[in-house]
């Protein structure tokens, strides 16, 4: 399960976290914050968006203050497959 740490906040509770395609777009509500005491907050980016190369994590508070993050996810490289080497065939 993916997650993005939050540190702080800076705003007025609660907390609104949205989970967005990049564009800002197709939003998902995954998680509201009424009174956080303890940091960090572990958001949970939903299944929905993973293998996407780029989110957005839209943050709103009580008073409709915006904030977007981008995120940029790691694209996996392929591990080198061991090819074996030929045997060569006697000739007689």
């Amino acid at each position: 399960m993916a997650y993005i740490q939050i540190s702080n906040i800076n705003g007025t509770p609660p907390f609104q976290f949205y989970v967005c395609d990049y564009g800002g777009n197709n939003c998902e509500l995954v998680q509201t914050e009424y009174d956080p005491i303890y940091w960090p907050i572990n958001v949970y980016v939903p299944s929905t968006f993973y293998g996407i190369q780029s989110f957005m994590l839209k943050i709103i508070d009580s008073n409709l203050c915006e904030t977007m993050t981008i995120y940029n996810c790691p694209t996996p490289t392929q591990t080198p497959t061991n090819t074996p080497t030929p045997t060569p065939t006697p000739t007689s």
